[in-house]
């Protein structure tokens, strides 16, 4: 059996807020490398702060139900290391399907109203809000085996999961504002801006699903193995603590692909800054 500890349960939502907060800014694998690309994708501020807002909606929703499913049997939510890899692969493909469909809207042309209208770019951070919220880190750890045994009853053993990612939308949210300003500051003509942001969103997708994919295989084969890679850091913060595969995913692969995305992107642009027709691009909602 996992041992649960407790405390007063007005501190554990206290905890849980505060820890979600941490868990949102920290360079997580679970959810920096889609809240970026979904952020990348919207070109704009506003369009960050709504794909964090809706990554981190569904993000709630889960970890409500994790945190009431913990509070009457907590080995029921906790997963092994074999099941958190098979994770790995379920993120990925729904990535890489993502970053499919972004790149047959740019084989077609079809580059008006891409946040308003745009599958890819509404739906799927909630798909993968959901998906991703089932791995178990030393967040997870510690709000399914602490702060939602404490709760008084199974009438409120939801409310540290939902205030967990409640603190986890509003650091969401700043960071998807900040990597979409990132875009729009760029001194592309709209049109343009549209273009260059679903190359870097559809690409970093496409690197970070087929990076996940295969550490999710190689790990569900070698989970022992793959688990115990990683060097120890001075930092007492999880996802801070260790560099390892969860960081890897989560830091040089997002930000090297997102990287050659933008250098080859604004390359191609420059050699043909004509060759979309205005037809295709509205203003950004």
């Amino acid at each position: 059996m996992f041992p649960t500890h407790t405390v007063v349960w007005e501190l554990a939502l206290l905890i849980a807020f505060g820890l979600g907060l941490l868990h949102g800014i920290t360079p997580d694998e679970h959810t920096w490398p889609i809240t970026f690309s979904y952020s990348i994708g919207s070109y704009s501020s506003k369009g960050g702060r709504k794909a964090g807002f809706r990554f981190s909606l569904t993000f709630i929703l889960q970890r409500a139900i994790g945190s009431e499913i913990a509070y009457y049997a907590i080995n029921a939510i906790l997963v092994d290391v074999r099941q958190g890899f098979g994770l790995y692969s379920a993120i990925g493909i729904v990535m890489i399907g993502s970053a499919l469909y972004m790149k047959r809207k740019i084989a077609k042309g079809s580059y008006s109203s891409i946040e308003k209208h745009s599958r890819a770019v509404t739906v799927m951070p909630m798909i993968h809000g959901f998906i991703a919220g089932w791995g178990i880190g030393a967040f997870a750890i510690i709000l399914y085996g602490v702060l939602s045994p404490s709760m008084p009853n199974g009438y409120v053993a939801w409310v540290p999961g939902a205030l967990f990612g409640f603190g986890t939308m509003v650091t969401q949210m700043l960071i998807g504002s900040i990597f979409g300003a990132f875009i729009e500051r760029i001194h592309l003509s709209e049109r343009n801006k549209a273009i260059f942001a679903i190359k870097v969103s559809s690409t970093t997708l496409l690197a970070s699903g087929l990076a996940f994919t295969i550490v999710g295989i190689i790990g569900s084969i070698f989970p022992a193995w793959l688990s115990n890679l990683g060097i120890s850091t001075a930092i007492d913060i999880p996802n801070l603590s260790k560099i390892d595969v969860g960081f890897f995913l989560a830091v040089p692969v997002v930000f090297i692909s997102a990287g050659l995305a933008m250098y080859f992107g604004l390359k191609d642009l420059k050699k043909t800054p004509g060759e979309i027709p205005q037809r295709h691009v509205s203003t950004h909602p």
